[in-house]
């Protein structure tokens, strides 16, 4: 997908909040999708930058777990400005941009997530019941997934 960069926002950040990593690999397929970037730590505002697919390795979620999905799409720009509006927030846990595939889906989704990976629904359901109301009232909790589904996110959630 495509993403509007906005005043002070670098590669790097980029990578790490869509992908979890700013590993050499992750980095030069970002570079490579954007040849019209020459500074990776200054890009210009309003800049449309190319996100490419890129799989992770890595399944962050086990058989059992469940999370707090608090919003989700198909627009990368769209949930993307909405994780970086929420991330930096005061009295909300820690939130990951969770992109991922599945069969069930046929389609690439962007997700916020709490990260945190819970074993039981009274956790889940207390964690839910801090979050702001407008928050809270959106949010989904997650627990099956396709053994099929793809992650494009190599963050380790929180256990």
């Amino acid at each position: 997908g495509e993403i509007k960069v906005n005043k002070g926002m670098t590669i790097w950040q980029i990578s790490q909040n869509v992908y979890g990593s700013t590993g050499t690999e992750i980095v030069d397929a970002v570079r490579k999708a954007n040849p019209q970037i020459k500074d990776a730590n200054m890009i210009l505002s309003e800049t449309i930058i190319q996100i490419p697919s890129i799989p992770s390795d890595y399944v962050p979620i086990k058989k059992g777990d469940l999370i707090v999905q608090l919003e989700t799409g198909n627009d990368i720009e769209e949930i993307y400005n909405s994780f970086r509006l929420n991330v930096s927030r005061k009295n909300i846990p820690e939130l990951v941009f969770f992109p991922f595939w599945s069969e069930k889906e046929e389609d690439i989704k962007f997700a916020v997530i709490i990260n945190k990976c819970f074993n039981n629904m009274q956790d889940v359901e207390n964690a839910i019941e801090k979050l702001p109301p407008a928050l809270g009232t959106k949010s989904k909790i997650l627990s099956q997934w396709d053994e099929n589904t793809v992650f494009f996110n190599r963050k380790i959630l929180l256990r």
